[in-house]
This record gives structure tokens, C-alpha cells and sequence, in this order.
């Protein structure tokens, strides 16, 4: 979402590791934010009174006041409840605090479910994106045009096509392409089915190649359990959508057959194919 209207946005930044706090405060500063600290839930919320933020980023083990009891007190209160809240730890999912802090929204309290959520150490670039999307806004790194490689992916932002007509012109393009939909599994109903989980809706659609497959498969058969090749569109918090396709010569690399390096090229030339005529 562009707006027309220049205000710098402000952003509390929750850690109680200074040096780690500072870097994200460098980060959000270089990105035109204006940014405030603090080391705990209870300093944090005494800058949130004094000075309500557009975005936190928020810590989960910290002293006196940790981050989920910040968050609690913050969604509880009808003033604040609505600035976004991206969760920025070196907690893993695995860890048994993240389950508690996940338990605390979903089980417990009913609460919302953070923003966003990144493990530390952060990727500076994909750091701004989640805090933009966060905020509802079009990072202006994300060119609805271009293609970004994300080392194991390859996506395109799509601010002003809608999800449905996302899914709609992916299926058919990598028809073209001569891929066919072996599986589609809906992310945002199974969620809801197996956990009642509300998520945006985001759908993984298997697509195979038979000709390419099968010319893979002949010189190193074990490639199967990279197959078939994912394409994910997922819904945008401002009504876009995001189509993400999977980056068959980063798997590749992972095989030691020069053999199948040029199926892996012409696997990945037609999938951005499919990215670039999204529209």
C-alpha cells in the first residue's frame, strides 16, 4: 500500500540484548523508521503510553517482563491492540517457551497471533519485508515486476492481483508450460480442520513436468523425493497475493550428476516463466 502522504513511521524495538537490539534498530532506521528500545515488557510498555508506535518488534525472553506477558497486556488493551507485532527470538518453534507462547493465543486466551515471526540472527532485506507486511505495506524492494530469488524459491509480489485470479492464471500458465496439478492441498482449511487455526489463505500446488520428470528420473532415480515441484500462492494482507515457485537447480545442487544439470535449467526457465506473465 503506497500513500501519498510523507510521515516517518515509528517502530519499538523489545530486546534485552543491546547489541542485538541495536542492529534491528539500525536496520528499521535505514528504512526511513523512526525507532525507540527498550529491554523489557515493562519499559516497553511505558513507551507505548507515551508514544503509541506503528509496528513492535518484540523479544521473548526478557527480565522483569517477558514477551508473551507484554503481549497480553497489549492486546488486551483496546488502544494498543491494534499495532502489528512481529516476534523477532532465538527461540525455535521446537522450544518448549515458543510452545508456550504460542499456546498462549491459541488455547488459553484466545489471543491474535503475532504479525510475523523471525528467528534470529535476521537477513536484513527479508527483516524490512516482514516488518512492511506487517504495517500493510509495499516494501519498495518488492517491484510487482520483478522476480526475487530466494536462494531455495523463486517469487513474485503481486500487490494488485487478487488471490483467486493468482490461482487462476497460475494453473493455466503452467498448463502452458506443459506442467500438470498433481496435488493442491489448501493450507488456510487444513489449519482450520486440524487445529481450528485461522491463516491467510495459501494453497501448494504440486506441479510436474512429465517429459522433464521423466528425463531426471532416468539419470538419478532417487530425485523422487524432491519431486513434484511446489508452487505456493498466498494471500497478501492488503488484498494482493504473493506466488512463490520452487527453485529446482538449488535442489539440483544438492546432487552430484552433472546430467541432470540441464533438465534443472529448463525446469526453472519455464516456472519463471510462469512468475513473469502472472497479470
Amino acid at each position: 500500500m503506497k500513500n501519498n502522504e510523507v510521515r516517518v513511521l515509528s517502530a519499538l524495538v523489545v530486546d534485552d540484548e543491546p547489541d542485538f537490539a541495536n542492529l534491528i534498530a539500525e536496520v528499521l532506521e535505514e528504512d526511513g523508521f523512526s525507532v525507540t528500545s527498550a529491554c523489557d515488557g515493562v519499559e516497553a510498555f511505558e513507551k507505548v503510553r507515551i508514544q503509541k508506535p506503528d509496528v513492535i518488534t518484540l523479544d521473548i525472553q526478557m527480565p522483569r517482563k517477558g514477551g508473551v506477558e507484554f503481549y497480553r497486556e497489549l492486546k488486551s488493551d483496546s488502544e494498543f491492540a491494534e499495532i502489528p507485532v512481529v516476534v523477532v527470538t532465538g527461540i525455535t518453534k521446537d522450544d518448549k517457551d515458543m510452545e508456550n507462547f504460542v499456546r498462549a493465543f491459541l488455547e488459553v486466551e484466545h489471543l491474535p497471533m503475532p504479525d510475523a515471526y523471525v528467528e534470529k540472527p535476521i537477513e536484513n532485506d527479508n527483516f524490512i519485508r516482514v516488518v512492511n507486511d506487517a504495517l500493510r505495506i509495499e516494501s519498495e524492494t518488492a517491484d510487482s515486476d520483478e522476480i526475487e530469488d530466494a536462494g531455495y524459491a523463486l517469487a513474485r509480489t503481486l500487490p494488485e492481483i487478487s488471490y483467486e485470479v493468482a490461482v487462476d492464471q497460475v494453473k493455466n500458465l503452467l498448463a502452458e508450460e506443459g506442467f500438470g496439478v498433481l496435488t493442491e492441498i489448501d493450507v488456510k482449511k487444513t489449519l482450520k480442520e486440524k487445529l481450528d487455526f485461522d491463516f491467510r489463505r495459501y494453497i501448494i500446488l504440486g506441479a510436474c513436468n512429465p517429459m522433464l520428470a521423466s528425463q531426471a528420473l532416468t539419470e538419478e532415480p532417487y530425485l523422487g523425493v524432491l519431486l513434484p515441484c511446489n508452487v505456493v500462492v498466498m494471500e497478501r494482507t492488503d488484498g494482493g497475493s504473493i506466488v512463490v515457485a520452487f527453485d529446482p537447480m538449488a535442489a539440483f545442487d544438492l546432487v552430484d550428476n552433472s546430467k541432470i544439470e540441464p533438465i534443472g535449467g529448463e525446469v526453472e526457465a519455464a516456472l519463471r516463466r510462469v512468475l513473469t506473465r502472472i497479470g
